[in-house]
């Protein structure tokens, strides 16, 4: 018996890496023994030839890496009681979908010949790639299969159709070295030009803090960085302006700050104003040149509230963060601007201008020094309740 020594200091206890290990090295010996495995499936006699297959089907190079993704799926899937598919592109990985189907059950369901025990172990490595039995990729025999295996090049194709036609299934797509140089891998990526959201643009209410009434201030994003920023500095300024009433926009579709006569997906300016407001400045944080935001709402009623933060060709080689702040889209510079365009808001909250400040020095130190961003900055996460 083998012992092991687990952290105690990592988001999963001691008895989930505990258990999950278990699962993977299960799921890995159920994968090799059916590759290689006529007979003796627990290995109880000494192995002999006769019981290796004499024409050995399936790759193993691909099937320890797709058990270690089927498990922390299936992790997620009883923790938070989410509907879930997985769809393993490299082609021959049969073996891991098959194991994982015989160690959860689902397979002895549908098939009572080879229950979960030594005889249905030794059935299932037997039939596998062999006459008469199973093929070496993921066929209609596995359950819940959507698609016959083996070739490359359409598994990304049918994770966006099944997520497309199923909005509330979250669909986890392993995309094999091979095929990711394949041309249908290479146009599914662009699958996510069908997709049309029904809004594009809306309030995030669960970090925003200005319910029922007016907002001191609009913190608008686009893109992951930039949205990431934003919340950061929305965490600090209900840290250290807790009175301050702040919106959260946030921007999927780019068009929908586009009039609705100019563009299908443009908001109307009533809708528009009843996001923005028409007197409230709105800070914007964009994952490409800020000139782009000012076209699109230069009609608008509130533009000239519009201060929008950039890429402002700043910086080279440099840490993560480091790029938003030469670029000012940091969530320091956020912050600064909150305090400079809220009226009265600049005297008030000096101090707070000050700390955002000297945390930038201490930023420029810490990165000049280590190459590397704040402890406190690579580790955030939103964690405000309003």
């Amino acid at each position: 018996m083998i012992l092991r020594e687990y952290r105690n200091d990592l988001p999963l206890s001691a008895d989930q890496l505990y258990r999950i290990d278990a699962w993977w090295r299960a799921a890995n010996y159920l994968s090799v023994g059916q590759i290689y495995l006529l007979a003796n499936p627990l290995l109880r006699e000494p192995l002999e030839p006769a019981h290796v297959k004499p024409r050995l089907l399936g790759h193993w190079g691909t099937t320890p890496g797709l058990n270690f993704i089927y498990v922390h799926l299936n992790r997620l899937i009883n923790e938070h009681d989410i509907d879930m598919l997985f769809i393993a592109g490299p082609g021959h990985g049969g073996p891991a979908a098959l194991a994982n189907a015989w160690l959860e059950g689902t397979y002895s369901e549908t098939y009572a010949n080879v229950p979960q025990d030594a005889a249905g172990m030794a059935t299932l490595f037997r039939q596998f790639s062999f006459p008469g039995g199973v093929p070496s990729h993921v066929s209609a025999h596995t359950p819940g299969s959507i698609h016959e295996g083996g070739e490359l090049g359409y598994s990304l194709s049918h994770a966006f159709g099944a997520a497309f036609d199923h909005p509330n299934l979250i669909v986890a797509c392993v995309v094999g070295d091979g095929e990711a140089e394949t041309g249908p891998l290479a146009t599914a990526w662009h699958s996510n030009k069908f997709l049309n959201p029904a809004t594009g643009i809306g309030i995030w209410e669960w970090a925003s803090n200005d319910a029922g009434s007016n907002p001191d201030v609009v913190m608008a994003c686009a893109g992951d960085v930039p949205t990431l920023e934003t919340l950061a500095a929305v965490d600090l300024l209900h840290a250290h302006l807790p009175a301050l009433r702040v919106r959260v926009v946030n921007v999927v579709d780019l068009m929908t700050l586009e009039s609705s006569t100019a563009h299908p997906h443009g908001l109307s300016d009533d809708e528009f104003d009843t996001l923005f407001t028409v007197d409230r400045p709105v800070i914007f944080a964009h994952h490409s040149y800020p000139a782009l935001i000012h076209r699109l709402t230069y009609r608008r009623r509130n533009h000239a509230n519009f201060h929008v933060h950039g890429f402002i060709e700043e910086g080279a080689t440099t840490t993560p963060f480091d790029m938003t702040v030469l670029n000012r889209l940091d969530r320091f510079h956020l912050c600064e601007a909150v305090i400079d365009h809220v009226e009265g808001l600049a005297s008030q909250a000096a101090h707070v201008r000050q700390a955002m400040r000297d945390k930038l020095v201490e930023h420029r130190q810490y990165v000049d020094q280590h190459g590397d961003d704040l402890p406190e900055i690579r580790n955030w996460r939103w964690l405000v309740q309003t």
